[in-house]
């Protein structure tokens, strides 16, 4: 079950080249123990927006526009690609950036079994929601990682008028989608690792295991 978990997540990267969502470099042979796929490098969102803020706050705030431009345009590619019309949650997207500090998603689908195949009713909406929930946990993520711990804000509401659907207004998509969250100022230093990411393959969620992967000489 575990290489056919990881088989299909290959599978899907094969469909989704885009700017924005993390791309696959290569993966582990059958025979190897454990089973894991190796990614672009990249590093952690949060650690990043963590140390814009304790240091520089201009470049806190591009770096919160790179996010919310760059999550709406790798997600909006995800609902084009029909990523959404199947069984997809927040907890099967992870948010990364890269060396040129681009925002870039990573897909890890659930495996589904034979005859589990159900489709989303509303993928639009799903889509919605994977974006207000990623850009709240990456930003939240920032903050434990200055203060450690969870620092939660009330969004201020600026309309009581819910945005229209892209399909009923054609001018607005997630890849259109233009504001950003307010960011705050922090008082702590942030520690964040680097390096070409390993998702390992196991029973339930796959874990991101960060540091500098060397191969082993078994022989």
């Amino acid at each position: 079950m575990v290489r056919r978990q990881l088989e299909s997540t290959v599978d899907l990267s094969k469909e989704l080249l885009h700017s924005n969502v993390l791309r696959l470099l290569g993966i582990s042979s059958p025979e190897s123990s454990p089973h894991f796929i190796v990614y672009e490098n990249v590093q952690g969102a949060e650690c990043p927006l963590a140390m814009a803020l304790k240091t520089d706050l201009q470049k806190s705030i591009k770096l919160g526009l790179k996010m919310v431009a760059g999550l709406s345009a790798g997600l909006n590619h995800l609902l084009v690609q029909g990523v959404f019309a199947r069984p997809m949650g927040v907890e099967n997207l992870d948010v990364f950036l890269d060396v040129g500090d681009r925002f870039v998603i990573s897909v890890h689908p659930r495996f589904l079994e034979d005859g589990d195949a159900a489709e989303c009713q509303d993928p639009e909406s799903n889509a919605w929601i994977a974006f207000n929930t990623l850009c709240n946990k990456t930003l939240t993520s920032a903050n434990r990682a200055l203060h450690h711990e969870e620092i939660h804000r009330i969004p201020t509401i600026l309309d009581d008028t819910p945005p229209k659907r892209g399909s009923e207004n054609p001018a607005i998509s997630l890849s259109s989608f233009g504001s950003a969250s307010s960011f705050a100022r922090y008082s702590r230093r942030a520690w964040c690792p680097a390096s070409p990411r390993i998702r390992l393959a196991q029973d339930g969620p796959w874990p991101a295991v960060f540091g500098q992967y060397h191969a082993q000489d078994n022989s």
